[in-house]
Formats: structure tokens, C-alpha cells, sequence
């Protein structure tokens, strides 16, 4: 092809070497000719190209990875807000209920439906998790402690036929991580090794510390890590292994080798999504019929200026347990605005249930317009984040213009970290993730309100 044509000739290929590795390489080859055009000589160049081919494959999975992260995020929004018309309507449907003094048997149902809800609002919180748009609150944490807190719930998940080995380093250094990201990442790859295995076999959970000095067999990691101290959290098992074929995309969303009623296909993405997230590294190793080997490494905490004066904010939907159902003691009075119609009108027949008295609207405008009008003394301005023309945070600060002291609730199906870092610290809001419990709502208003009781209000 060469000598036929007047240009170079680029091509890429795969040879196997010597020791069985698997090398890409690029060739540029051109003819040299004479004025007459007589051949004169062939040239031409051979370069190793296999870091830029793994650079380019990882660039083309990262933009799949964000597009699928922008869809999961939308479909996650609108099923929150779907739960939380679900989860409010089980309330007032058990209160009724049990005011009508039904039987155990017809409150089993209210209590079923809850159940698939809140099921259903997990699988909403991993696609949060792999979309990015889940807050996240890093704390220093051991592995070694966590692993050893968490083994009972690993080993009652896998049942008798399979055998957990948990091997922990000694003296290994904390981490930087939300504490609920490190369960996802062990039990996601746990549970991937469990169903990995057909009948009897063996989980090994290990960790210990990593040096990266320098990166080698770039291609053989997800997500290479930097140079750098890591804690390495290593799971393998000796299950049904991976095809060569599926290993580079089994870290898509969706994507699984199981049968139809085992797993979503997001735990490996999430898993994935969470280490990069938090600028780890990732390395699968596996051989069909021998088993997988998963392996994540997370930096070891380093503890900087920015980190220590980081300011924590209170999030409701946040606090571990569930809180008591708390009435109000004074009907307070309570501005709520949220622009889906059916999320309002069924959190105002909550709070009213509760002992408030809620003026409702879908409209921020229209909220802006009653505190302008100053008919209503509202005691607490519970909006949602994301809304047409004014968002929560604009509306709650223009509101402020006029009630200085007024506190506030954000209300959100999907708020990312920037965002939530972003949020104005002179609101000081409190923050409840959809769907939330009516325990957490009804405890991030009174909170809210008590709070609010120790801030003197300007006189006249």
C-alpha cells in the first residue's frame, strides 16, 4: 500500500510478545522516489502506542460513563419525587388507618408498600451515587474498623455455602471517605462476588498499604491511580471469573453477565463512580472458571487547611437511626413551596397533621409576592432546591429581605456536592433529601424552629 500511494500509511495493530503480553503499536510507513518517480527507497517508523490506546479507551468510557451519570441523575430526580408522594401518602394512609381502628392485616399492606418505597429509593440513592450527584460527607475513617464493624451483616448475606476471609493489615492509616460510600464499595463488590459463585466457594476481603511510585500496564487498570500512599481493599473469589471480552465493560451501567433476577447492573458502575470520585484507583484481575480478583485503592487522608475550616452543615435526612415523629407545639406557621403540585399538597396535609398551619404554592413568585404582602407571619420557609426561575436558595434569599430571621429547609430529589458546598452559609440551612421519612421532616422542623427561637428578631 506503501509504494501504491503518494502518502504515508498509518496503521495500528496487536502483536502478542514473548511473555504473552498483549502490545499495540503504530506504524507510519512512506515510499521515497526519485523527480521521476522512480522508487528509491521504503521507509518508515514503529511505535509502541499502548498507554495512548488505554488513554484514549478510558477518555471514551469516561464520556459514556458521564452521559449515562446525566440520564441516571434525571431518572433519579423524578423517581424521588415519585417516592415522596408514595412515602406521604403511607402516612396519612396509616394514620386514617388506625383511626378507623383497621386490622392488623390491612396495616400490613400500608406497611408493604412502604417497604418497596424505601427499596425503591435505595436503588435511586446508587444511581445518585454513580451519576456524582449525591452529597457526600468525607470523615477519616479506618478500613480495618469499619470492615471488622461490617463483617457479621457480609457473612449473613452470604450465607453457609460460602466462606468469608477477612485478612487486615496492621497498622494501616485513615482515609478520607463518606463512611456510607466505603460500605457501598465492599458490599457492591462482595455481593458480585457471591453471585459470581455457583455453589460452595470462598470471599477473600483483604487490605493493606499501597506505594505508587510509578504507573506500569496502564491498560490493565479501570481507573489508574497517581502516584502517591493508598489503602488497598482487595475482594476475590474463586467464582466463574470474567471473559477477557467483558472486562472492559463491566464497569458500565447496566452492564451484567447475571441472570435477569440477580442485581441491577450499577453496582460495579457505582463502585466505580465512587473510587474516582474520590481519586482512587482501580484494577479488576480475572480468568474465566478461576475467579476475579477486584481491587480499589483509596489515598490515604492527608490533612490540609482547607479540610479543617471545611464548615459542616446540617443535613435532616442525614442523621443515623430514626428520629421520634415530633408534633408541632405552637401551630407554627409554615411557607412551603415546590413546583410539583402533587409533592406540595401532600407534605402540607403531613405538616398539618402534624399541628402546623402551611400556606402552600407551586410558585416561588407567588411565595415572594405573599411575604411581600405581609399578610402571613411565616415561621419557617420549607422550599425545593431546584425550581423554574427562582431555585430555593434564590428564593429563600430574597425572602430574607423581609424576614430576616426566617429559617429555612431545602428540600431535593438530587443536589451534588459543589452544590451543596455552594449553598449560601448565611441561610444556614438545614438540607432533607427526597423521599424522606416523616420522622426526619418532622425533626428538621422542629430543629429548625428551636434553632430560630435563640436568634433575636429585629424590633418594630
Amino acid at each position: 500500500q506503501a509504494v501504491a500511494s503518494s502518502e504515508r500509511e498509518e496503521h495500528r495493530y496487536r502483536i502478542m510478545t514473548s511473555d504473552g503480553q498483549v502490545r499495540w503499536l503504530r506504524s507510519l510507513i512512506g515510499a521515497n522516489r526519485d523527480p521521476n518517480g522512480t522508487l528509491t527507497s521504503i521507509d518508515g517508523v514503529i511505535q509502541d502506542v499502548t498507554d495512548l490506546v488505554s488513554t484514549e479507551e478510558q477518555l471514551r468510557h469516561s464520556m459514556k460513563m458521564e452521559v449515562a451519570g446525566r440520564l441516571a441523575g434525571g431518572i433519579a430526580h423524578d423517581l424521588n419525587n415519585t417516592l415522596t408522594i408514595i412515602q406521604l401518602n403511607c402516612f396519612l394512609l396509616d394514620t386514617e388507618l388506625r383511626a378507623l381502628a383497621a386490622s392488623r392485616n390491612v396495616l400490613n399492606h400500608v406497611v408493604a408498600i412502604e417497604n418497596a418505597s424505601e427499596k425503591s429509593a435505595m436503588l435511586t440513592r446508587q444511581l445518585l451515587t454513580f451519576s456524582r450527584k449525591q452529597i457526600v460527607r468525607p470523615v477519616e475513617l479506618n478500613i480495618n474498623t469499619t470492615l471488622q464493624a461490617f463483617s457479621p451483616l457480609l457473612k449473613q448475606l452470604l450465607g453457609d455455602t460460602i466462606d468469608l476471609e477477612i485478612q487486615l493489615a496492621e497498622r494501616i492509616a485513615d482515609i478520607r471517605l463518606d463512611p456510607g460510600q466505603l460500605e457501598q464499595i465492599v458490599m457492591n463488590l462482595v455481593l458480585n462476588a457471591r453471585d459470581a459463585i455457583t455453589d460452595k466457594g470462598e470471599i477473600q476481603v483483604q487490605t493493606q498499604t499501597v506505594f505508587i511510585e510509578r504507573m506500569t500496564d496502564l491498560a490493565k487498570w479501570a481507573l489508574p491511580p497517581r502516584k502517591g500512599e493508598y489503602i488497598s481493599i482487595r475482594v476475590s473469589d474463586n467464582g466463574s471469573g470474567i471473559g477477557a471480552e467483558s472486562l472492559h465493560t463491566i464497569f458500565e451501567p447496566f452492564f451484567s453477565t447475571k441472570g435477569p433476577d440477580k442485581g441491577t447492573g450499577l453496582g460495579l458502575a457505582v463502585v466505580h463512580g465512587i473510587v474516582r470520585q474520590n481519586n482512587g484507583g482501580l484494577l479488576v484481575e480475572s480468568v474465566e472458571n478461576s475467579g476475579t480478583t477486584f481491587q480499589v485503592l483509596i489515598p490515604v487522608a492527608r490533612h490540609t487547611d482547607s479540610q479543617a475550616l471545611g464548615a459542616e452543615r446540617r443535613i435532616g435526612d442525614k442523621l443515623r437511626g430514626q428520629p421520634a415523629l415530633l408534633e408541632s407545639e405552637h401551630g407554627e406557621s409554615i411557607l412551603l413551596v415546590d413546583d410539583e403540585l402533587a409533592v406540595g399538597r401532600y407534605t402540607e396535609n403531613v405538616l398539618r397533621r402534624l399541628g402546623y398551619s402551611v400556606t402552600t404554592t407551586n410558585s416561588p413568585q407567588a411565595a415572594l409576592q405573599l411575604v411581600k404582602d405581609g399578610g402571613c407571619d411565616f415561621q419557617l420557609l420549607v422550599t425545593d432546591y431546584s425550581m423554574p426561575y427562582l431555585s430555593g436558595t434564590e428564593l429563600a434569599k430574597k425572602i430574607r429581605e423581609y424576614l430576616p430571621t426566617i429559617p429555612v429547609i431545602l428540600m431535593s430529589g438530587f443536589l451534588n456536592e459543589e452544590a451543596f458546598q455552594n449553598l449560601p452559609v448565611e441561610l444556614n440551612p438545614i438540607y432533607i433529601q427526597k423521599p424522606f421519612s416523616i420522622q426526619n421532616l418532622s425533626a428538621a422542623v422542629r430543629k429548625s424552629l428551636i434553632d430560630n427561637e435563640a436568634v433575636p428578631r429585629a424590633a418594630g
